[in-house]
């Protein structure tokens, strides 16, 4: 039997009770033991869309057929006397809607203390439930935004401390984030922000009033300074406590590089206008001068506050060219096409000098005349101009004519397909008669098959070279060698216009015979630099019998598995190189710990793991394309940091040395050694794969291990 303080005792049948749950703000329903209703409230109606009349006395699954199985065994504990609850339940209705529920369970009793049927008090939080998930899809949509928005949004404490901030801004800008939570603004290296500013910004925090676009500038890891421009406002709690900002920061390195380059662009561009060889000038609508620049000053010896706003361009010429200047002005506002017009200036004081003036009108959206601007030619200077320009053309012409490349301008002929069959020689220089034999005027207007007989036969295919030059506009580069006129050439061709191509050529025999040359002193060199080494290996595994050819099979593996990743074939061949040498310190290492046939002393051990340093004292001022003597310094040290000299691990550890080491390793486990036989291949093969990524790296084992496994490597003898 219940506790009398906890148990619900219900009279059934008054008036008085009846009308009172009938009252309730709750959903709330009273059912016997057989799940009828005897009493309900209106909420209880409301919430489920009931009609009170319909339901009294009815079965509690005859009106929700729907309802799910665990629910009838709630109800079934619940007239067992066990109370049951749920905040949040969702319940879906046999017309397919959706209701969000809070519901409570629990028997009540008679008067005589026994259990009459159960009472269901629920509270429809279907509205709170949307707006939740609605909240949590908006939420979604804003960290979406978040991820791909050029903006990043941050939150501080009411102590103006970094609360929370967009992790994008990490990849973007190349700033830690995590370096700001906990910080204030004021406490981050902030550049460009003046004190002045900072305590403008830091009253308007205090005073808890929005701010706009306070703009600094941060380093970040890369070193680079990237500008910002952050605004934010307060945040209160319900009940009006202050409890920080939020605010959205914008990268604007991007416009700050723009508006620099802007900046410098519209310089660039008024001083192109002031400097101009040409003067310049800007009529209004009544035109007066409204602009001119410092060329058109210096001819005339005006200021410039002695014409704007006070001349017009008419003022400046000579009486009786007046009237055609504004016969040809009116002409210049109808029409944009006219050439450039004759005219004589009176400068200031008093002299006349030629010009030519060309206008260019403006209109309004209406096509009303607004304004115009002007371009002043110097007549004197133009002649001048003209003079250079023929003795400028002439240099041209003796430089093309005697330049030691040669030059060839074809046009393709093609046949009625449009396939090229020939080209027609337009112009030549005379490299080209020097080359072929062939004398440019004879040449200039035949096909090239006739300029140059058998040139069709040659191994380059000219016409189609250059016909597709022509046709297509895509330029080339290229050598070639012409068997019938026995030259190796370099040429450069282009499309000067459409069907046309521009050849120029200059002979490269010599060169490429000096080439030759040197490749084949490149190559005895390297074969001297090998055998050096080897011998130098030779003289160190001479004190050391037991590992005779080691350094020569390391190198030999390093070099096999820097080809498996896809290195060069001169970056395998010097790690090859460097494997002959990689133990050259063991030459200050005593012999006897070297040929010692029992494990080392820790004191023996300390002394044979100094030669790594020694090897790079011995190398480090020697000139090789890889930094060999660093490698050789960092050939035993491991991942993990566990290696010697340094304990370098990780990415401290150049590449090529990691790859030293694996093949050192594995070279080492299955050769003999002077304390024990070689273990061989499988037990060398399980020690680096066994410590992948531990004491080795991760994709030089991984390479090693796909070699022997799948490509089928075999380790050198």
């Amino acid at each position: 039997m219940p506790n009398p303080d906890e148990r619900l005792v219900w009279t059934i049948g008054t008036e008085y009770t009846q009308q009172f749950i009938a009252d309730l703000p709750t959903a709330i329903a009273f059912l016997d033991s057989d799940m009828h209703y005897l009493a309900f409230s209106r909420r209880w109606l409301e919430d489920y869309r009931l009609d009170g009349r319909e339901i009294l006395g009815k079965s509690h699954y005859e009106i929700f057929p729907e309802i799910p199985g665990h629910w009838r065994d709630v109800h079934r504990r619940a007239l067992n006397g066990e109370a049951a609850a749920n905040h949040e339940e969702r319940f879906v209705r046999q017309d397919g809607t959706v209701q969000w529920l809070s519901w409570l369970v629990r028997a009540w009793h008679d008067t005589d203390g026994r259990i009459g049927g159960i009472v269901i008090q629920s509270e429809d939080i279907s509205a709170r439930k949307e707006a939740e998930l609605a909240l949590k899809s908006e939420r979604e949509v804003f960290m979406q935004l978040a991820a791909i928005s050029s903006d990043y949004f941050w939150e501080l404490d009411p102590q103006f401390r970094y609360r929370s901030i967009s992790p994008t801004i990490a990849p973007r800008s190349g700033l830690d984030y995590l370096s700001y939570l906990g910080k204030t603004r004021w406490e981050l290296p902030f550049i460009g922000i003046s004190e002045q500013q900072w305590v403008a910004h830091r009253s308007a925090l205090t005073a808890h009033q929005p701010f706009r676009n306070l703009e600094g500038g941060l380093v970040n890891v890369h070193g680079e300074l990237r500008h910002f421009l952050m605004s934010g406002d307060p945040t209160f709690s319900p009940d009006g406590k202050f409890t920080g900002y939020r605010g959205v920061t914008q990268d604007i390195t991007d416009r700050k590089k723009s508006e620099e380059t802007l900046r410098k662009i519209a310089g660039e561009l008024d001083d192109l206008y002031h400097n101009a060889p040409l003067g310049y000038h800007s009529l209004d609508s009544n035109d007066t001068l409204v602009r001119i620049n410092d060329r058109e000053l210096s001819w005339l010896g005006y200021a410039r506050e002695e014409v704007i706003g006070k001349k017009k361009w008419s003022d400046l010429v000579i009486a009786e060219q007046v009237d055609r200047f504004q016969h040809r002005h009116d002409e210049y506002r109808r029409r944009r096409d006219l050439p450039s017009t004759p005219y004589t200036v009176v400068r200031k004081n008093g002299t006349t000098f030629p010009v030519l003036l060309s206008e260019s009108p403006n209109y309004d959206a209406e096509g009303k005349y607004r304004s115009s601007r002007g371009m002043v030619v110097d007549n004197t200077e133009r002649a001048l101009a003209d003079a250079l320009l023929q003795e400028s053309e002439a240099r041209y012409r003796a430089l093309f004519e005697n330049m030691n490349s040669g030059f060839v301008l074809f046009e393709v002929v093609q046949d009625p397909q449009g396939d090229p069959i020939d080209l027609r020689i337009l112009a030549a220089n005379r490299f080209f008669e020097l080359t072929t034999g062939v004398r440019v005027t004879d040449a200039v207007g035949k096909y090239l098959t006739d300029a140059v007989p058998g040139i069709e036969q040659d191994d380059a295919n000219w016409i189609g070279t250059y016909a597709q030059v022509a046709i297509t506009g895509e330029p080339r580069r290229f050598e070639a060698k012409s068997r019938v006129l026995g030259t190796t050439y370099a040429i450069a061709a282009f499309q000067p216009v459409p069907r046309q191509c521009a050849v120029t050529f200059h002979d490269i025999s010599e060169l490429k015979a000096a080439q030759d040359k040197l490749s084949e002193s490149y190559g005895k060199l390297q074969n001297s630099m090998q055998q050096t080494l080897l011998a130098i290996s030779k003289m160190v595994e001479a004190r050391d019998a037991y590992t005779a050819g080691h350094a020569r099979r390391v190198g030999l593996i390093a070099g096999a598995i820097a080809r498996a990743m896809g290195w060069t074939y001169e970056a395998c061949y010097g790690l090859e190189l460097i494997g002959l040498v990689h133990d050259i310190g063991k030459i200050s290492t005593p012999a006897e710990l070297l040929s010692k046939p029992d494990r080392l002393t820790e004191f023996e051990y300390a002394i044979v793991k100094a030669h790594p340093h020694a090897g790079y004292e011995i190398l480090k001022d020697v000139d090789f394309p890889l930094p060999i003597a660093e490698i050789i310094y960092q050939h035993h040290e491991r991942m993990n940091g566990t290696g010697y000299p340094r304990n370098l691990q990780g990415d401290q550890i150049l590449i090529e040395a990691r790859i030293v080491a694996v093949a050192d390793v594995v070279e080492a486990i299955y050769s003999d050694r002077p304390y024990r036989p070689g273990k061989g291949l499988d037990a060398a093969l399980a020690e680096i794969e066994r410590n992948r990524g531990v004491l080795y790296d991760e994709k030089v084992v991984d390479t090693l291990l796909d070699m022997v496994r799948t490509q089928g490597y075999q380790f050198p003898r």
